[in-house]
C-alpha cells in the first residue's frame, strides 16, 4: 500500500477529493492540500467567487440601485442578459441624505421628502442648515448687539452676546424722599418698591415752627415741644 493511500484511509478523505481508502486501488489519483476546487455552480446568472467551500455567488446584473429589480436571463452575447424593471413606487429606500426623513422609490429613483426643518433655537440664534450626513441642524448665533429681551424688566438694554441675551443699563432705584428708602426693582414690571423709613427717623418738614420733625409712615411730621 502506498503511503498516500494509507493517509486517505486514516483521515477518511472526503469523496469530493476523489481519493480512496481502498488499498487495492494502487493507481487511483490522490487528493493533495494544494488542489483547489472550483466554485462554479454552472449557473450563468451567478458570478462565482472564491474557492470551495468558501464560495460567493453574486448576481452579475446587480446595479446597486435599490429602486430596481435586477433580473438575469440566460442567453445573449455574454451568456446572459440583464433587465432592471422599477420596483413599486412608494417602496422604502435610503437616499443617503439624513435631512430627508421619508425616502421612497419613484420611477426607479430613490427620492427623499419630509425634509428636516431647521428653526432658531432662541431669539439670539438664527435658523441653521441641516447636515446631510447626520440630520442635525446647525445653530448659528445672531450678531453681537442684536436686540433681544431677557425677560427682566429691570434691565433697560438687552442685546445678544455670543448667542445669549444679556441685559444691561439696569433700573436704578432711589429714595422717593427723606422718609423713604431706596427700593428694589421688580423684574416683572421694572417698577421700584418704595419702602418707608422707620417711624421716628428724624427729618425736616421745612417749617421752623415745628422744631421736632420725624418720619411717620413715610411722611415727615413736625411737632413743637
Amino acid at each position: 500500500m502506498r503511503l498516500s493511500h494509507f493517509i486517505c484511509a486514516i483521515a477518511a478523505c472526503p469523496v469530493v477529493f476523489g481519493c480512496s481508502s481502498s488499498p487495492e486501488q494502487q493507481d487511483e489519483p490522490v487528493a493533495t492540500a494544494t488542489q483547489a476546487l472550483s466554485c462554479d455552480d454552472g449557473n450563468v446568472c451567478t458570478t462565482d467567487i472564491g474557492t470551495y467551500p468558501y464560495c460567493i455567488h453574486t448576481n452579475p446584473c446587480a446595479d446597486t440601485n435599490a429602486c430596481t429589480n435586477d433580473i438575469c436571463t440566460p442567453g445573449g452575447r455574454l451568456g446572459y442578459t440583464c433587465s432592471h424593471p422599477y420596483v413599486t413606487n412608494g417602496t422604502a429606500c435610503n437616499d443617503s441624505n439624513a435631512c430627508t426623513q421619508t425616502d421612497t422609490c419613484q420611477n426607479g429613483l430613490c427620492t427623499g421628502s419630509n425634509p428636516v426643518v431647521c428653526t432658531p433655537l432662541d431669539q439670539c440664534h438664527i435658523a441653521g442648515t441641516c447636515n446631510t450626513s447626520t440630520g442635525v441642524c446647525s445653530n448659528p448665533a445672531k450678531s453681537n448687539g442684536t436686540p433681544c429681551n431677557d425677560s427682566n424688566a429691570c434691565t433697560q438694554t438687552d442685546t445678544c452676546q455670543t448667542g445669549i441675551c444679556s441685559g444691561s443699563n439696569p433700573v436704578v432705584c432711589t429714595a422717593l424722599d427723606q422718609c423713604h428708602l431706596a427700593g428694589t426693582c421688580i423684574t416683572s414690571t421694572g417698577v421700584c418698591t418704595n419702602p418707608f423709613k422707620t417711624n421716628g427717623t428724624p427729618c425736616d418738614d421745612g417749617n421752623p415752627a415745628t422744631p421736632t420733625d420725624t418720619c411717620q409712615n413715610g411722611m415727615c411730621v413736625g411737632s413743637s415741644p
